[in-house]
């Protein structure tokens, strides 16, 4: 059983409150080191591309859209901005939301009232943001239900090596408590 890598490459906010221009990024995070060096550029433009285009298209609300190997999973507010994700293929949807909709909020209650006249790129450095991207990089880690998974998965596999041939996870529990119960008569009292 092999697990997935799961990549979250960048994280945007977009001012698309003018359908008539192109979105303008008020802030950003990327971290495109699993690209060779000479790669990076031109990756970075096609995911800042294919985030203004998506921000573009959507209206407000949720939506994912799926682009090769990439998944861009977006909530635009009625004001007018955008959060955007851009991961691979494998990334969880249900984490990737949550993460956006976190992102939507902070960025709601830090910076309401400053980011409405942004007519050109990065016009806020919100480090929070590279935070964010930087937690949620390990899903597993970064969200209760995955990482609640992982361990379950874990105990799964300690487990069954204690089973013998033809026992069952039930008679495993039986076996364990007798051999526990047998542990405490044997110990000398003091």
């Amino acid at each position: 059983y092999q697990r997935r890598v799961r990549v979250l490459y960048a994280l945007y906010v977009m001012n698309n409150r003018d359908r008539s221009q192109e979105p303008f990024i008020i802030t950003s995070a990327r971290d495109l080191s699993s690209f060779g060096y000479f790669q990076r550029s031109s990756v970075n433009e096609f995911l800042t591309f294919t985030a203004r285009t998506v921000a573009k298209r959507v209206g407000a609300g949720r939506c994912a859209v799926k682009q090769d190997e990439h998944m861009i999973y977006a909530q635009c507010s009625p004001d007018g901005y955008c959060v955007l994700a851009v991961c691979d293929e494998h990334y969880v949807s249900r984490v990737a939301f949550s993460m956006i909709a976190s992102v939507c909020s902070d960025f709601e209650a830090g910076y309401r009232g400053k980011w409405e006249g942004a007519n050109k790129d990065d016009v806020i450095t919100w480090k929070e943001l590279e935070a964010t991207l930087t937690k949620f990089q390990k899903p597993e880690e970064a969200d209760k239900i995955l990482r609640l998974k992982k361990e379950i998965d874990e105990t799964k596999a300690v487990s069954y090596t204690h089973l013998r041939a033809h026992e069952t996870p039930e008679h495993l529990v039986c076996r364990l408590l007798l051999e526990k119960k047998k542990k405490k008569l044997n110990q000398p009292t003091s």
